[in-house]
């Protein structure tokens, strides 16, 4: 697709540039796996997750993670929504 008033103009699309994992990108991906693994752990070994609780994990996980903060977040949400989740289609599928 061109753009009528520049023909010269080229197009890339970022799904069509091939990825080329590198050692920071894998250890990333590895430590944020980890992280998103002992916080589903610890959302469900807790009794009730507060908004305390949340805190508390968050201010843990943040003590050894050496990237922004919001990939904390994240991973606190998806597991969250991923127990929430588990639990609503348990009560939904509770009464076969």
């Amino acid at each position: 697709m061109q753009n009528s008033s520049s023909k010269n103009e080229t197009i890339v699309r970022a799904y069509s540039i091939p990825l080329r994992a590198n050692d920071v990108i894998l250890n990333f991906i590895e430590e944020y796996h980890n992280m998103a693994k002992t916080t589903l752990q610890e959302i469900l070994n807790a009794k009730k997750f507060t908004k305390v609780e949340r805190k508390q994990l968050r201010d843990t996980l943040l003590e050894n993670w050496n990237y922004a903060t919001h990939y904390v977040d994240s991973a606190i949400n998806q597991m969250l929504g991923l127990v929430k989740y588990k639990g609503e289609s348990v009560k939904r599928f509770k009464r076969f």
